[in-house]
């Protein structure tokens, strides 16, 4: 053996050595890391809402892993993906596990019915941004007129609906309940319907906007009309005032299509779910009674999912509530909007 091929062969040598080693030390530091991606698995469950976990967004067949933790993040199902918000940063989380940073200084955002457009408040501008061939661009108007604490709450159509928080104790003096302004996307100034105590979304094809208005002068008060309005600050184009629903607990939520509504309703010391089918006519309004909901409902579709008593429901229409283990609500994100 040359010289030549004996220095060689122990450079070879040295190599793989320096490789095993290398390999043998990083282990402990790279063995915890979990790759980053799609992957087949999901939940699993009887819902087709998706499931936040740490760092990942499980489906019903399909497992997400992002970078981050996202346990402590508002998420929201989104067109080509889902929306997060923690620490002020929205992020688009794509089906591929990439993201991309949306906005900073983010207090709250809102997805609209067609699961394509979010708005969200940037000082004094309102920021909309929609999903076009795959991209997010983003439109800015200004809205320095709009009070400080009014934050984006719907956006119905082009009609960004914002919600002013309540202030003072509910039930004692110098209390003040929550108010709700109408910015329209093109132009025009904003509206402040007196007595209405919350919006819920469009119904009948976009053709109204659900509303629950005060029936008392008295703002502590339960509400106990839903009405239909024609546009904001409208008349009331139908009206009904027996369902005795109580809005100020903020257990009601409206379904993507707009076809039904869920609330607690009844007396305080025999309260009751409801889910309540929308009609073109409220005085025809079927409703059932079941239990309480302990927070808004949320929807897989047309499907009502809430807990109660920390137990988790499905309350399809037209049955009865069924109860369903190995889930929890806090763990669940919306999508509000139709598949």
């Amino acid at each position: 053996m040359t010289t030549d091929s004996l220095r060689s062969g122990l450079t070879g040598v040295a190599v793989i050595v320096a490789i095993v080693l290398t390999g043998v030390l990083l282990a402990p530091f790279v063995s915890g890391i979990e790759p980053v991606g799609v992957t087949q698995g999901g939940h699993g469950g009887p819902i087709d809402l998706a499931v936040k976990d740490g760092q990942q967004i499980r489906t019903p067949d399909t497992t997400i892993t992002v970078r981050e933790n996202i346990t402590d993040a508002t998420v929201t199902e989104f067109r080509g993906g889902f929306l997060s918000l923690q620490f002020g940063t929205l992020t688009w989380i794509r089906p591929d596990a990439s993201t991309e940073v949306v906005a900073d200084e983010v207090r709250t955002y809102v997805v609209d019915d067609t699961g394509t457009r979010v708005v969200w408040r940037a000082g004094a501008s309102l920021v909309r941004a929609e999903l076009r061939n795959d991209r997010l661009v983003t439109a800015r108007r200004t809205i320095s007129e709009v009070p400080a604490d009014a934050q984006p709450y719907l956006l119905i159509g082009d009609e960004v609906v914002l919600r002013r928080p309540a202030t003072g104790t509910l039930g004692q003096d110098g209390y003040t309940a929550p108010s709700f302004g109408f910015v329209p996307w093109g132009g025009g100034e904003t509206t402040w319907p007196d007595g209405v105590a919350a919006v819920a979304g469009s119904v009948l094809n976009d053709a109204y906007v659900l509303e629950q208005v005060r029936t008392t002068g008295d703002q502590s008060a339960r509400t106990g009309c839903l009405t239909y309005s024609v546009a904001p600050a409208s008349e009331p184009a139908q009206q009904r005032c027996d369902l005795d629903l109580r809005l100020d607990l903020e257990r009601w939520s409206l379904s993507p299509s707009g076809r039904y509504f869920g609330d607690a309703a009844g007396p305080a010391d025999a309260p009751y779910g409801v889910l309540l089918t929308v009609g073109e006519n409220l005085t025809d309004a079927v409703w059932k009674r079941g239990p309480v909901p302990d927070r808004a409902p949320l929807w897989d579709g047309d499907t009502m999912v809430f807990t109660s008593e920390k137990q988790l429901y499905l309350w399809r229409p037209g049955r009865d509530p069924a109860p369903v283990d190995g889930f929890d609500q806090d763990t669940l994100i919306p999508r509000p909007f139709e598949r």
